[in-house]
């Protein structure tokens, strides 16, 4: 109980920090909607996430969440597994951005930590279901590790933001690394 309540305190108190950011970061149209869906994820996954660790549930695979397995889902693995894409599409956009074009670019830091800490948490919390590692996770998770690697040796290790930044998409590679496909229970 106490990971979890730990969690949700730092997962608030960077979401301060992230709807502060919104406005002082956001300077034309495209600036203003990555920072507003970066802090509806940062205030989302947190309540999310929490009801996934108060019902044990493990984030869905994004190929069980959209494939056409015939399966029923409710409405709790759809916030979860819709959560967790929205946070892996923010992630890569800003990792990206920072990688191929950092000029004049805020690094999120905030927000990413306050989406990405409740899904570690929740990964720790609950048990994996068997089964092989999920093909489009572990792409988004390369693709995160190695932005990360790049982006704190382009900033420099002098730019905190930075490496908390890379922090966070470590911490968020890994727990995309770890979610599993599960096989049908049919």
């Amino acid at each position: 109980m106490g990971q979890s309540r730990g969690a949700g305190v730092f997962a608030g108190c960077s979401l301060r920090l992230t709807i502060e950011s919104v406005v002082v970061d956001s300077f034309d149209a495209g600036s203003w909607l990555r920072s507003l869906a970066l802090a509806a994820v940062a205030a989302i996954a947190p309540i999310v996430y929490a009801a996934g660790y108060a019902a044990g549930r493990p984030v869905p695979a994004f190929a069980a969440l959209l494939g056409g397995r015939g399966e029923r889902r409710n409405v709790l693995d759809c916030a979860l597994g819709g959560t967790t894409m929205a946070l892996m599409l923010v992630a890569v956009e800003a990792a990206l951005g920072l990688v191929f074009d950092p000029r004049y670019r805020d690094i999120p830091f905030a927000s990413l930590t306050a989406a990405t800490l409740p899904f570690l948490v929740l990964l720790f919390a609950t048990r994996r279901p068997e089964g092989r590692r999920a093909f489009a996770e572990n792409v988004a998770a390369a693709v995160l590790g190695m932005s990360a690697i790049y982006i704190v040796f382009n900033e420099s290790f002098a730019n905190w933001q930075s490496v908390w930044f890379c922090a966070g998409l470590i911490a968020l590679a890994f727990t995309l690394a770890m979610v599993r496909d599960a096989p049908s229970s049919k």
